[in-house]
């Protein structure tokens, strides 16, 4: 990981973001639609990743995340488990943490058919799912150098196109820069005051006048469709719920060349608070399916 050496001193049970619930809430249920139905990428097929606490195929039936349990010491310390959608909805993975104690999600598998699976193996920057006994809303919450990242490198060189669809929320608060995704030199994040913020490897980024700042604490789905050329000419489109935020914004001289993706930032300076839900992304031109997939998306996860 890139910040596997980094420690820090919050203890599981000191964490105060918003997307807590109380251990009163195991029961709270994601929505209906992410139970068995036609699936996301079963439609627009070809994603490089694909994250999620829905089934996203119909050819990936495996578990969606592991959970690491931790009980203080208590009964299953550390113990972990695999979990399908059913048993986050059921509230089934709620009631395996217990009462009080706290679920850290050690894999986040793809289920692109690629085998890239998110993963963390350093307890003290695992994203948790689970706090106090209860079920946290908007997927995953990242914290205090909380990431997630791939355990092989990718490479995407000039002219390739990326397209990103992710779920999450901000906490502005923090005076930080907050790391949503990134291939090391290209990145998607808010700085300190909220205002997003897409780079490829200079320091191009939007104008503050063209991106207004997210709202805390509030879910929603951003599109992101990039162009990396290390001549200068790399350009971005974003969308925030499917309106345009900008479009043909420069940002950079970056390409990627044999790079992790990692979620949830790399360091104490650049890291996301807030939560990820899901992150769809396609090393492909995905702008004539777009509006479909953002429907699909905003339909069933928002």
């Amino acid at each position: 990981m890139a910040n596997t050496s980094q420690t820090t001193a919050q203890t599981s049970k000191e964490y105060t973001s918003s997307n807590r619930q109380t251990a009163s809430q195991t029961t709270a249920e994601y929505p209906s639609a992410f139970s068995d139905r036609t699936r996301l990428l079963d439609i627009y097929s070809g994603a490089k990743f694909a994250y999620s606490l829905r089934y996203l195929s119909s050819d990936y039936t495996e578990p969606v995340v592991t959970v690491r349990r931790d009980s203080d010491g208590g009964t299953g310390h550390d113990q972990e488990e695999h979990f399908f959608p059913s048993d986050i909805s059921s509230g089934a993975l709620a009631r395996w943490v217990g009462p009080e104690n706290d679920g850290f999600v050690t894999t986040w598998y793809d289920q692109s058919g690629n085998g890239e699976n998110l993963v963390n193996i350093e307890k003290t920057t695992q994203p948790f799912i689970v706090a106090g006994g209860g079920l946290v809303s908007g997927g995953l919450v990242f914290e205090n150098t909380h990431e997630l990242e791939t355990t092989n490198t990718f490479s995407f060189g000039d002219g390739s196109v990326l397209s990103t669809f992710v779920t999450n929320s901000f906490d502005t608060t923090p005076n930080i820069n907050g790391y949503v995704f990134r291939f090391s030199n290209y990145i998607y994040f808010i700085l300190g005051n909220g205002t997003r913020r897409v780079s490829a490897g200079s320091a191009k980024s939007f104008p503050d006048a063209s991106i207004e700042t997210v709202t805390d604490d509030v879910e929603e789905l951003a599109t992101i469709i990039s162009s990396l050329n290390s001549d200068g000419t790399g350009r971005t489109a974003l969308y925030a719920n499917s309106a345009i935020k900008a479009a043909n914004q420069n940002i950079g001289t970056g390409v990627i060349a044999n790079r992790n993706l990692n979620i949830g930032g790399v360091s104490s300076n650049n890291y996301l608070s807030g939560s990820i839900n899901e992150l769809i992304i396609y090393d492909s031109d995905q702008n004539a399916n777009r509006a479909a997939i953002e429907a699909d998306i905003i339909s069933n996860v928002l």
